[in-house]
Order: structure tokens, then sequence, then C-alpha cells
């Protein structure tokens, strides 16, 4: 029965330590005056070009064989080759 009470009075104390931690006081903020306020007309709004891409980079478990076709390319060649020459096809092993 004791035990009961101390466990039932941990619990109790733990539910109230984290209902005060969940539910504060909300803070006012306010602003502060001597901050200038920017509006849209005083913002220069200039376009970036976007970088056009000039190489991809592909991370492969092994470089390929060969990128022959009718040769005997293994997995990662013929992945390549289907990236490559993409056909009406796709190879979905996975492998």
């Amino acid at each position: 029965m004791k035990r009961i009470r101390v466990l039932m009075t941990f619990a109790l104390l733990a539910a109230t330590v984290l209902l005060a931690s969940c539910g504060g006081a909300a803070e006012e903020t306010t602003m502060d005056e001597t901050l200038p306020v920017v509006t849209a007309t005083q913002v220069a709004f200039t376009p970036t070009a976007t970088p056009v891409p000039t190489s991809l980079v592909v991370c492969l478990g092994e470089p390929p064989n060969t990128l022959y076709s009718y040769g005997n390319p293994n997995s990662t060649a013929r992945m390549i080759l289907q990236a490559l020459y993409d056909g009406p096809i796709d190879h979905r092993g996975y492998l």
C-alpha cells in the first residue's frame, strides 16, 4: 500500500512538472520604435540568374566494365546504358 502511495506521488509530481513547463505565460512582444520600418517601395528586387548545370556526378559501387551495349556489360554498365539510351523498355531489377 505504501509503495502504491509513493508511486502515485511521483506520478502526480511528474505530471505537475510537465504541465507547468508546457503552459507558460505568453510574453507580449512590442515593436521597438527605434527600428526603421521598411516598406515594399524601398526594397529593390533584382532577380538572380539560375546557374546552368554543366556536369552530372553519379556515384556507383563499381566502375562499368564496358559501355558497349552488345558486349557483356555488368550491372553498373547496364544502369548507365539505360540512362543514356532511354528506350521503350526499362529494366526494373534494381541490380
